[in-house]
């Protein structure tokens, strides 16, 4: 229901506003990030105006995808567990986990600049991993190459969306790939190959000059000290709340009551004797604190919302991995039963519960209510009517324009609109794409 009012916003209208895109897109990996698919990507999407004007349909795609992102989860969190209609109402449920958890939706699904750089990365990350989950199941050579190109692409693709993105998938690939090499697994050279694409893409994405050269744009990038600072202050104030979560929780409590799952372990887990318990939650860790020293060496910060929206992604699936990993150990203790149906039930009741009344649900459920302070549809309407202003006025030639600020604005969506800095880059975007010298916000309406 959002998504219909969802509009152009910021860097939206700096990718928009490119007329040169191959000169953009060295200019990007070169002097500011090696993200080179997602600005490519978003650099020939926004420079479109046909695409502008159905906005919304290039997040509805957006939004099927991430949710087909978490069915493939579930399929390989479930491998030879559960039926299709399981793997689709787990893929829901942890769909809803990810949206009611993420801390801003409004910058990862609202917002078609931060779901390219944000939201896809993790997508394409999922899919090539569940090609690899489904890779044992081909018997032929031709199959199997197949499904091999087809993980190597999603996988060198998604490196190219995200620095965190690469890392993320380099390292779950590299951990994979180093036990299949020490069980001495069959499929161990279709990993190998699988990591050295990954680790190609990473190379040339984390590499890029432009990673480099941003640094000199945050004063207290480059301090290991600071580093160090902001990755505690994440792990108390962000991650400790992700597993204390009661959506995550009770997610997880259901997962270890379902009966279908009893006494079995998924297929993957059942293919090597490697202590995977130990493994996968090691890994997920070891991600949590690579993430946040790179970004606080980087950026001399714990990143804007919109990263940890992917870095929550990461943090899920590594969370309900390591749960499937440790089930053998856990779901005795739940599943007396005796006790178990109503015990179900209630989990259910909870879960159900805590995605209702979630912040990010309770904000989207507030803003068709119409108050005073965030009313979406007064917002739409409001902001429709002032980039018509703007592009009229651009019409009858002024190039200086002062613009009267909005009345409200949605909770569910970013701060990403004009301000009343006459330098700001938002207002810089927004100027250019419509030809103008300059846009500001008038300050207290004046």
């Amino acid at each position: 229901m959002l998504l219909q009012f969802a509009v152009p916003l910021a860097d939206d209208y700096c990718r928009g506003a490119v007329s040169d895109a191959f000169r953009q897109f060295q200019n990007n990996y070169f002097y500011w990030s090696g993200r080179w698919l997602s600005i490519g990507l978003g650099i020939e999407v926004l420079s479109k105006p046909s695409v502008l004007r159905h906005y919304p349909v290039v997040l509805g795609v957006m939004f099927f995808l991430a949710w087909a992102m978490w069915a493939s989860v579930a399929a390989v969190l479930f491998q030879g567990l559960s039926s299709r209609r399981a793997v689709v109402t787990w893929g829901t449920v942890l769909f809803a986990v990810y949206w009611t958890g993420m801390p801003s939706p409004g910058e990862s699904f609202y917002w078609v600049s931060g779901s390219f750089e944000n939201l896809l990365g993790p997508i394409l990350a999922a899919g090539c991993l569940a090609c690899m989950a489904g890779y044992a199941g081909w018997k032929t050579r031709r199959s199997r190459a197949a499904i091999l190109c087809a993980a190597a692409l999603f996988g060198f693709a998604s490196t190219g969306i995200h620095e965190v993105t690469a890392l993320g998938l380099g390292l779950a690939c590299t951990t994979i790939t180093a036990t299949m090499i020490w069980s001495r697994h069959p499929d161990r050279n279709a990993w190998i190959v699988l990591t050295l694409v990954i680790a190609v893409g990473a190379l040339i994405t984390i590499g890029a000059p432009g990673n480099f050269n941003r640094t000199r744009f945050f004063p207290e990038s480059g301090s290991v000290l600071r580093s160090l600072q902001m990755t505690g202050w994440a792990a108390m104030t962000i991650v400790v709340p992700w597993i204390l979560d009661i959506k995550v929780l009770t997610a997880s409590a259901l997962i270890l009551l379902l009966p279908e799952l009893n006494g079995t372990a998924p297929t993957w887990l059942s293919r090597s004797v490697l202590p995977w318990r130990w493994i996968i939650p090691g890994a997920t860790l070891l991600l949590m604190v690579g993430i946040f020293l790179a970004t606080g060496w980087g950026s001399g910060s714990m990143g804007p919302p919109r990263l940890h929206n992917q870095i929550y992604a990461m943090f899920l699936m590594g969370w309900m991995a390591s749960l499937m990993a440790w089930r053998g150990r856990l779901a005795p203790a739940f599943q007396d039963s005796a006790r178990q149906a109503p015990a179900t039930a209630i989990t259910a009741f909870a879960l159900a519960a805590s995605l209702m009344t979630a912040p990010n649900t309770i904000n989207g459920l507030h803003d068709f209510l119409r108050a005073p302070s965030h009313n979406i549809v007064a917002w739409h309407d409001a902001i429709q009517q002032r980039y018509a202003q703007i592009a009229s006025a651009a019409a009858t030639g002024e190039t200086d324009l002062d613009l009267s600020p909005l009345p409200m604005s949605p909770l569910s969506f970013g701060d990403l609109g004009l301000t009343t800095v006459k330098g700001n880059a938002r207002n810089a975007c927004t100027a250019r794409y419509f030809k103008l010298n300059t846009v500001v916000v008038k300050k207290d309406g004046r």
